[in-house]
């Protein structure tokens, strides 16, 4: 499916993963302490490029919007969406994701924070508590997940 006129209600259903990641990638267009990057994954590409536009063309607070050229391993293709880190980015990040439902049809977004590997269902709150919306924040954050991948290293051989 390419749409090139313009997204309607429904367009990306069933192409689009209600789960996502943040932070889990390198941004390409400045530092990670300023920037957040959420990646999703579309079945195909050209649904990856439909959901890249998308994102580039309607929203003044995503920075860039790239989706890759080949596939991942299970032939789906991925999109990343980046976002300043500064106040008020959960806010454009829930804005997003509530245009992004009604192209998608999708009730429910989940995401995972950085290499977590367990989902959580997006919302203010879970969003507010688990991103860091500023540098200082963000730094102090991957500061504290260093030390607790340590941990669970020497952990492992008590």
């Amino acid at each position: 499916m390419q749409v090139n006129e313009g997204l309607q209600a429904g367009d990306l259903e069933g192409v689009i993963s209600p789960r996502f990641s943040i932070d889990q990638f390198k941004s390409k267009m400045g530092e990670d302490r300023n920037i957040m990057v959420l990646a999703f994954t579309a079945d195909s590409l050209a649904p990856a490029k439909d959901l890249e536009r998308f994102a580039e063309t309607g929203y003044k607070d995503v920075l860039d919007a790239d989706s890759t050229p080949g596939t991942l391993a299970d032939g789906k293709h991925r999109v990343f969406v980046e976002f300043a880190r500064q106040e008020g980015v959960v806010r454009s990040i829930l804005n997003f994701l509530e245009d992004l439902k009604k192209l998608t049809k999708i009730d429910e977004f989940q995401y995972t924070y950085h290499k977590g590997e367990n989902p959580t269902i997006v919302s203010d709150a879970t969003l507010s508590e688990m991103i860091p919306t500023t540098p200082e924040a963000y730094e102090q954050k991957v500061n504290e997940m260093k030390v607790g991948e340590a941990k669970h290293f020497f952990d492992k051989y008590d």
